[in-house]
């Protein structure tokens, strides 16, 4: 069950600054667990045209404090 907590975009025009931060529970028995996630990153979106996203999003598993630090991007076509 993934929840975010706060997502904020900010910027000119189709240039945007985009943070967030939320956690997501996995309740199944001895595979499930407790992550934190967040997003610092660029967002280019033009109406009827190009989406173009590029951020870090590292993930913490809370059970045992450990770091994973990725790299996410997205293209697409915006309405």
């Amino acid at each position: 069950m993934p929840s975010l907590m706060y997502y904020h975009l900010r910027g000119e025009k189709n240039n945007k600054f985009e943070i967030g931060f939320g956690f997501t529970i996995i309740p199944v028995s001895g595979e499930g667990g407790d992550f934190l996630h967040g997003v610092i990153g660029y967002r280019y979106q033009k109406k009827n045209g190009l989406l173009f996203r590029i951020g870090f999003t590292p993930i913490v598993i809370v059970s045992e404090w450990s770091f994973m630090p990725w790299v996410g991007i997205s293209l697409g076509y915006s309405l």
